[in-house]
């Protein structure tokens, strides 16, 4: 989807998570894993987010998943949940920043393939009136130093 700001007409792309049940809005991307990918650290997803209304200091919920595929694997797996975060409603058309980092859960040479994904969990989060807004994710994964 795409939107802009009420007043300079910024534009922006974002990934709609609607107040409806949890998990039902979701959103995956492909990463294939560098060479100099480590095993053993810990992986981090930072991602931007707002709301075109929301009440401020409600909090919405996000939760993470992931999947390592192997060559040969089926691409009709089961993703592995890295856990859940919940975060301020800043204000309306506000940046909002938010990570969640766990111990690699991610096994799996380099050249493998892992999909993430983004949930919204609406059960436990104080704002459920409002639609979040994905704007953007990064992934940080720990690196082997030759």
């Amino acid at each position: 989807d795409q939107d802009e700001t009420s007043t300079n007409k910024n534009n922006y792309v974002y990934g709609n998570f609607t107040q409806a049940g949890d998990g039902t809005n979701r959103l995956q991307w492909r990463v294939i894993l560098k060479e100099d990918w480590s095993t053993t650290g810990n992986v981090s997803l930072d991602f931007h987010w707002t709301v075109k209304t929301g009440t401020v200091g409600h909090k919405i919920k996000w939760e993470v998943l992931c999947k390592q595929l192997a060559d040969g694997e089926s691409l009709d797996t089961a993703l592995v949940s890295l856990g859940t975060v919940e975060d301020d409603i800043i204000g309306a058309e506000y940046l909002h920043k938010t990570s969640i980092t766990t111990p690699a859960a991610i096994s799996g040479a380099a050249g493998s393939e892992v999909i993430f994904e983004i949930r919204r969990i609406t059960s436990a989060a104080t704002e459920t009136s409002s639609d979040g807004r994905l704007l953007g994710a990064v992934v940080k994964y720990s690196r082997v130093i030759a």
